[in-house]
């Protein structure tokens, strides 16, 4: 008979610390959802003379007083890895991909550039002052040579900052020096 009050208690306990989430908060994150797909889908659709692979499906974040950070993992320079049939790589062709990778950074800071000023006009439940930053992990395998090879790429800027990069107010020559861009 304790044992069952002892239920009923945690039972009722549990309802009543129900958490309520906000009408707001709900449709900032639906914005977030659909910028996930967003990103996922710019990062996949590179080109095919520049495929790049989404390792992981995009997560958001809102992080109230900061903004919305972003993450996701890509390898930039798909390559089968070592199996039963493809059992090792050439130091050659190791550092070719090696070289590849390097090559396509470029790239990679490019597309996040334009995703940041893309998504600053879809997330409009974020404050102007708030950020938005996407941080890019990149894939890479055990037997790789990473020889000038980041591990991850962050990039953030001011929501009101894309957004005038969004409206054509600042050059994207411009956009670049406003940006915080970190690699790790």
């Amino acid at each position: 008979m304790l044992i069952r009050a002892l239920l009923l208690s945690f039972a009722v306990a549990a309802i009543g610390g129900a958490v309520e989430v906000d009408s707001s908060a709900s449709a900032l994150r639906d914005q977030l959802v659909t910028a996930e797909q967003v990103i996922d889908q710019r990062f996949q659709a590179v080109g095919d003379e520049m495929p790049m692979t989404v390792v992981g499906a995009s997560r958001g974040a809102y992080i109230e007083g900061y903004g919305v950070v972003f993450t996701v993992q890509v390898n930039i320079a798909p390559v089968g890895n070592i199996n039963p049939f493809r059992r090792s790589y050439s130091g050659e062709e190791i550092g070719q991909i090696n070289i590849r990778k390097r090559q396509r950074m470029e790239t990679l800071e490019q597309r996040t550039r334009e995703l940041l000023v893309e998504l600053s006009g879809s997330i409009t439940g974020l404050p102007a002052n708030e950020k938005i930053a996407i941080a890019v992990s990149l894939f890479h395998f055990a037997w790789e040579d990473l020889t000038q090879l980041p591990k991850q790429m962050v990039m953030a800027a001011a929501k009101s900052v894309l957004a005038q990069a969004k409206n054509g107010a600042l050059p994207l020559a411009d956009l670049r020096s406003r940006l915080n861009i970190r690699y790790f």
